[in-house]
């Protein structure tokens, strides 16, 4: 070995000496030595049998990799518009075992508002994110991580509000299988609010966030089978200090089932609560910290974020309480399936309200006169979409029709195109 220390490499495997030989953990302890990214070869195999004592001697070869690295990408996507990302790192810094990275993405709407015109080209900034993470991975000899962050980020994809945060985060995270993993942050924030009337102009937050994750998909950029469920949890101000108070919990559970012919049928439901207290009552919760729904990501058919309470410019308020619901059909096209073109026809619902008590069983109604249908009612769309899948997940193109409208509503369908599964 030239950087990467023994003791480094006996810390991924999950056998030691006088364990029962199965294959189960020599394929784990290999998948976690891949993990660390250090090495770009990684073989475990019996070097040696003793039938009488019963006994199995393990050989561990690893060739190394450079440790340091430097990526860059490219993405598309209806919330963030077109993205561009940097990131420097080292996954073995001075041979510790310890990583750091440094990383930056910006993001500009190509076209806004779906307004497919040369003319109408706007590459100003939609969101803009600068980082720094260390990680400690197995921290006091355990199979935790534990990690100190810092980080800037402009946000200006709920209009015309654009939000500042400079924050420092500390979180633990514990994998307890390839499938589940649970983490624990703090963080220190302070936000800046502009082009807002309602909201609190500037406030600090003090924040402990909780996220739970079990994921059984077969492939994370274009799942086929399996199921992804995550729940996230937020605490902010009350004991911990700072400005604003409130508690959010949001959860999702997505499933994805083969029916033959390479196709694949995935739904997904997704929910969340929000609430405030103390001091905060009567602000409410912070904007970035409410729910907004409709677009390309969450229901197709209508403009990004316009679903639920509105202000008299109609801009989207956000709201408390959301609900979204999708269903997917994910075909080959025929002829062009080996090509890596695909087809979907889907039917998304979901709204945003700003409480619990105003939500009512008429809200779910599926058809109604623009008249009758006001902002707090679920709303739905259907259509349908092509793809064209690469190693990085599809490039999507969808076309969504609202099944019910507002009066306010000034289209009949809605062009998604994004980089990646809706879910």
């Amino acid at each position: 070995m030239r950087t990467v220390r023994e003791s480094l490499v006996r810390r991924e495997l999950t056998f030691k000496h006088g364990d029962l030989f199965g294959t189960k953990k020599i394929l784990e302890s290999t998948q976690n030595l891949y993990d660390t990214g250090y090495f770009n070869s990684v073989e475990i195999e019996p070097d040696s049998i003793d039938l009488a004592d019963r006994e199995v001697d393990l050989d561990v070869r690893v060739r190394e990799r450079k440790t340091g690295y430097f990526e860059t990408g490219i993405g598309v996507g209806n919330v963030y518009g077109n993205s561009i990302f940097g990131e420097w790192g080292q996954r073995n810094v001075f041979g510790t075992g310890k990583t750091f990275s440094l990383k930056s993405s910006y993001a500009f709407q190509l076209f806004p508002n779906n307004e497919f015109s040369f003319s109408k080209i706007d590459f100003r900034s939609k969101y803009l994110r600068h980082e720094g993470e260390l990680k400690f991975p197995h921290i006091v000899g355990t199979w935790n991580t534990f990690s100190l962050g810092a980080f800037y980020e402009r946000d200006a994809t709920v209009e015309p509000i654009i939000i500042k945060d400079l924050g420092l985060t500390i979180q633990l995270s514990r994998r307890f299988s390839r499938q589940t993993s649970l983490l624990f942050g703090y963080s220190l924030e302070r936000i800046q609010r502009l082009e807002v009337e309602r909201e609190k102009s500037r406030s600090r937050t003090r924040a402990l966030d909780a996220a739970f994750s079990r994921d059984s998909r077969d492939f994370y950029f274009n799942p086929q089978q399996g199921t992804y469920t995550t729940v996230d949890g937020r605490l902010a101000g009350g004991f911990l200090g700072g400005e604003d108070n409130y508690y959010s919990l949001a959860g999702s559970l997505r499933r994805y089932t083969r029916i033959g012919g390479g196709s694949v049928f995935a739904w997904r439901v997704r929910a969340g609560y929000a609430e405030a207290f103390g001091d905060s009552r009567a602000t409410g919760i912070p904007i970035e910290s409410r729910f907004f729904a409709g677009g390309g990501n969450s229901v197709r058919g209508f403009k990004e974020n316009s679903l639920g309470p509105l202000d008299a410019d109609l801009e989207p308020l956000g709201g408390r309480v959301t609900l979204i619901t999708n269903a997917e059909l994910r075909v080959p096209l025929p002829y062009l399936g080996r090509y890596n073109f695909g087809a979907a026809i889907f039917a998304d619902g979901g709204t945003v309200w700003r409480s619990v008590r105003e939500i009512s069983i008429r809200d779910f109604r599926m058809l109604a006169d623009e008249d009758e249908v006001t902002h707090q009612d679920y709303m739905y769309g259907v259509g349908f979409g092509l793809r064209y899948y690469t190693p990085v997940g599809p490039l999507r193109l969808d076309i969504g029709f609202p099944v019910k409208k507002t009066a306010d509503m000034d289209y009949d369908y809605r062009i998604h195109i994004s980089l990646g599964q809706i879910f």
